[in-house]
């Protein structure tokens, strides 16, 4: 079993069994077999990449915030011991996103009525330095 873990973040055995529950009943259900490291992965991934100059698509940034989405619902459904250890890690991820990308005013993809601001700030913002000038939403 899987471990995720960062500098000052680590899972333990139990941690993994209750997120693997949360997740086998998030509505809709993941379209495969997930555990939380791949989306937490994925996340720091493209933090890491709108960190630097981001080379791809606003489609492949869209794309890519679902794992945003994803750790988010996990997040909600979490027991409160879990959300603040899990919501940790998540956050400073956020912290370096947003300091690494401005706010527009509607989300990326999606309707402001599917992707509320409030619930989804990281559909509201694109990377300040990018290569592609696909990015005027």
């Amino acid at each position: 079993m899987s471990r995720p873990s960062s500098d000052d973040f680590e899972l333990t055995t139990e941690d993994v069994r209750t997120i693997d529950a949360i997740i086998s009943r998030l509505d809709p259900p993941p379209t495969k077999k997930l555990t939380i490291d791949y989306p937490l992965k994925k996340w720091r991934q493209l933090v890491d990449e709108v960190a630097g100059t981001y080379k791809f698509t606003i489609w492949d940034f869209t794309n890519d915030l679902s794992h945003r989405d994803f750790l988010e619902r996990v997040l909600k459904a979490s027991p409160p011991s879990l959300e603040r250890k899990l919501g940790k890690a998540v956050k400073e991820l956020d912290r370096k996103f947003y300091d690494s990308t401005f706010e527009v005013d509607h989300p990326t993809s999606g309707s402001t009525e599917m992707f509320t601001k409030e619930a989804f700030p990281w559909r509201y913002r694109v990377p300040i330095r990018h290569l592609k000038g696909e990015f005027d939403v």
